[in-house]
């Protein structure tokens, strides 16, 4: 059962191979997500949108999850 995002095997694969990154509590792990879209829905104009996602990876469990009911 994935809990956390450090319970995923890539984050631990990510620890084992940069481990020194992983032991700075000061280091911040992001994620970076986009994706290009037409907002008129017409291929024939030059305008599109390019909504950038940035999230922080790190964060302790009681901020980034919600308490079981």
């Amino acid at each position: 059962m994935l809990c956390h995002l450090d319970d995923s095997s890539q984050w631990k694969k990510i620890d084992h191979l940069y481990s020194d990154f992983g032991k700075e509590a000061r280091n911040l792990r992001l994620g970076l997500g986009t994706d290009g879209m037409n907002p008129y829905d017409s291929l024939s104009t030059q305008h599109s949108l390019w909504p950038v996602l940035l999230v922080i990876y790190n964060l302790p469990p009681w901020l980034c999850t919600k308490k079981n009911r």
